[in-house]
């Protein structure tokens, strides 16, 4: 892994973190770790990449509810302005 400004608690936190992808056929991403149903989701929606961008808790520093709200609800009219395909449904868990 590369170097890191973020904190190294915090990046093990990451690390052990299951970031789940919902839809037809969920499925967990861990960070490090090959995803054969990311790949296999890209087959299906005829895409080479793609990306999981979070607005809560910018920076790793924890921000209450109605912030981190706030700022979802700021990257989705962003990503919706340049015309990008979201998916609005997210889930996380350690």
């Amino acid at each position: 892994m590369s170097e890191s400004s973020i904190d190294p608690g915090t990046a093990q936190a990451y690390r052990e973190t299951g970031y789940r992808v919902l839809g037809d056929a969920p499925f967990t991403l861990r960070v490090g770790q090959v995803s054969p149903a990311l790949a296999a989701a890209h087959r299906c929606h005829r895409v080479d990449c793609s990306a999981c961008i979070i607005a809560c808790n910018t920076f790793s520093q924890a921000l209450d509810d109605s912030a981190n709200a706030e700022r979802h609800a700021a990257l989705g009219r962003e990503l919706g302005r340049r015309s990008l395909a979201i998916s609005d449904r997210q889930s996380w868990r350690r």
